[in-house]
């Protein structure tokens, strides 16, 4: 189910009362980039979702590994895109440290030069920010938000143990080379 369609208590509360010093950060967050503050705010219940999703997700299988997509930090930059520069970065880098400091992390870097990405992100069809129909104008901003994206990732914390994997392959051996670091990280054969 999209994060937009969550009711907002249904996100809001649970994650104020088990997080709320997250929850509060990210209210700062919003105040210090400003208007849309509607938007913002609207994006900002899908960071909540995100740490609510993974939070039960770890209670409900603690013995597994679990290997996600770090919607975390894509959801942080859809919350900051549209200010003219990133604010608040020793915020920004508290509140990555909240979140990942809860959890067993693993950071897959998944590494895709420039060119790949912008065949990949105008080829697509689906609803977003950048599609194949985006106009002449959102494709020349794609490179700002690019950086933007860069300027987060570099926020992560530094104590994370990741792994950087050329993206750029076919997806199975994409996927082959992900499931040889995990395993190799979790002492199985």
């Amino acid at each position: 189910r999209s994060l937009d369609r969550w009711p907002f208590w249904r996100v809001i509360g649970p994650v104020c009362l088990r997080r709320p010093v997250l929850a509060f950060s990210l209210a700062v967050l919003i105040v210090l980039h400003g208007p849309p503050f509607k938007r913002r705010a609207r994006k900002a219940r899908r960071v909540l979702a995100q740490v609510l999703f993974t939070e039960r997700l770890l209670e409900r299988l603690p013995d597994r590994v679990v290997v996600y997509h770090d919607g975390f930090t894509q959801c942080i930059w859809s919350m900051v895109i549209d200010s003219p520069r990133l604010r608040g970065r020793r915020l920004i880098r508290r509140i990555m440290r909240d979140f990942y400091s809860s959890i067993p992390a693993r950071i897959l870097v998944l590494e895709i030069d420039d060119t790949t990405v912008a065949q990949r992100v105008f080829g697509r069809t689906s609803k977003g920010r950048f599609n194949k129909d985006s106009s002449p104008l959102r494709r020349a901003e794609f490179g700002r938000w690019l950086d933007y994206y860069r300027e987060l990732v570099a926020l992560l914390p530094e104590n994370l143990a990741n792994s950087r994997i050329d993206a750029s392959c076919d997806p199975a051996v994409l996927a082959a080379t992900v499931q040889g670091i995990l395993i190799s990280n979790s002492g199985e054969d």
